[in-house]
C-alpha cells in the first residue's frame, strides 16, 4: 500500500508455489475516490512493519511503502506477464468475493493453476514442449526463441513463465538480455513415471516373441 495525496497505488502480491506471496509489481490505476477510501479504511488495521512478501521487493518500490497484512483479496487485470514476472499494465478491478481470509485459506484453490502446479501439466501443452525443444542445443534469448518458433513474443514470454515456475527453464542476466536455459533434469519425475510403462510395454513385447517362436516351431513340427 502506498499512502499519500497525489499518488496511490497498490503493492501487489500473488501466492507462489513456496506457499508465499511473490510481488509482481505495483498496481496504480483504476482507482475511483470511493475505492481508495473504503481500501483505507480495510487496510488501516492490517499495518504492519515489515515487508509480507517471501520474495524481494525492488528499493524504488519499497521506498515510502506502508506493508499491511496479505488477508484482503483483489482482482487485477493486466494485459500479460512480463520475462521478469511483472504485471504488465495493471489496473485494479476491485475487491473480490473471498475477503479478510489469512494467506493459509487461499493458498492453494485461489493462486496455484494447474500449469503450475508440476511438471507434467507444465509440459501438457504443446507449445511450451516445443519452447523446451528450442532450448536443447544451449541457452537463448526470448527473441532468438519467438524467430526459431515462429511465435510472438507475447506467448514464448507466458510459457517461458509457466516453464520457470515449474524449474524446467532458468534465466540469467547478460547486460540487457536475460538468456534461458533448460533444466533437464526438472524431467525426472517424467522419466519415472514413463519407465513404468516401457517396462509394461517390454514385457508385452517379450511376451509376444515368446508367442512367435513358438507358431515357428509348431509349423516346423
Amino acid at each position: 500500500m502506498s499512502d499519500g495525496r497525489t499518488q496511490h497505488g497498490l503493492r501487489s502480491g500473488c501466492v507462489y508455489d513456496g506457499g508465499g506471496l511473490r510481488y509482481p509489481g505495483n498496481v496504480g490505476t483504476g482507482f475511483t475516490e470511493a475505492m481508495l477510501a473504503d481500501l483505507m479504511e480495510r487496510l488501516r488495521p492490517l499495518v504492519r512493519d515489515t515487508s509480507p512478501f517471501g520474495t524481494a521487493v525492488p528499493a524504488l518500490a519499497a521506498r515510502d511503502a506502508r506493508w499491511v497484512e496479505p488477508r484482503l483479496m483483489g482482482e487485477v487485470a493486466f494485459t500479460e506477464w512480463t520475462v521478469d514476472l511483472v504485471l504488465r499494465h495493471p489496473r485494479w478491478r476491485g475487491p473480490s468475493s473471498a475477503l479478510h481470509m489469512s494467506i493459509s485459506e487461499y493458498d492453494g484453490p485461489v493462486a496455484r493453476s494447474s500449469t503450475t502446479s508440476d511438471v507434467f501439466n507444465a509440459i501438457a501443452e504443446a507449445h511450451r514442449r516445443e519452447v523446451l525443444d528450442a532450448l536443447i542445443e544451449g541457452e537463448k534469448a526470448v527473441g532468438e526463441i519467438v524467430n526459431y518458433l515462429s511465435m510472438s513474443q507475447p506467448q514464448v514470454s507466458k510459457h517461458l513463465r509457466v516453464l520457470s515456475e515449474v524449474g524446467l527453464v532458468r534465466c540469467r542476466a547478460e547486460g540487457r538480455r536475460r538468456l534461458y536455459r533448460l533444466e533437464a533434469a526438472r524431467l525426472r519425475p517424467l522419466r519415472e513415471w514413463l519407465v513404468k510403462y516401457e517396462r509394461a510395454w517390454n514385457d508385452r513385447m517379450d511376451r509376444m516373441d515368446d508367442y512367435l517362436k513358438a507358431l515357428q516351431q509348431g509349423e516346423r513340427q
